[in-house]
């Protein structure tokens, strides 16, 4: 069976915000909205919080995981690295998918999360992204347009 997981990549040190991800929204932090936002997901099979060994993202883990969240925790200064060896850990197979999430964005909508997972599996497309500029929700005939210039 295909895994779809979802690494949600958040760190605690921020220049322009320390702490951002931790901030209360309704008395609850921030990034507990998102990963209870992202669990909604019909298609998500594992959702991991991605933050690194640094002892400045110690109260971040400690709070996901008290919330039932699992985490993985990585390099300071290699991102790429983190995601990579989150993978591993996973076990993750050649068909698997790995949606990528960033921890600083508290109204990712789970309704999109799978129609972008849906465009990903009916294009068989070997990546998908809505950062471009400007940032965009695939949408249905963008996504065939690819599709033909393939």
């Amino acid at each position: 069976m295909r895994k779809v997981v979802a690494f949600l990549q958040a760190r605690s040190d921020s220049s322009r915000l320390p702490g951002k991800v931790l901030k209360p929204i309704l008395e609850k932090p921030m990034i507990l909205h998102q990963l209870e936002r992202i669990r909604h997901s019909r298609h998500i099979t594992d959702l991991t919080l991605l933050t690194t060994v640094d002892h400045s993202d110690d109260t971040l883990a400690e709070i996901v995981q008290k919330s039932g969240f699992d985490i993985f925790r990585g390099s300071v200064d290699d991102v790429l690295d983190r995601f990579y060896q989150a993978a591993m850990q996973q076990s993750l197979q050649e068909n698997d998918i790995i949606v990528r999430l960033t921890g600083d964005c508290p109204l990712h909508d789970a309704s999109i999360i799978d129609e972008a997972i849906e465009s990903f599996l009916q294009y068989e497309a070997d990546y998908l992204a809505n950062c471009v500029n400007p940032p965009s929700i695939p949408t249905d005939s963008m996504l065939r347009s690819l599709h033909l210039h393939r």
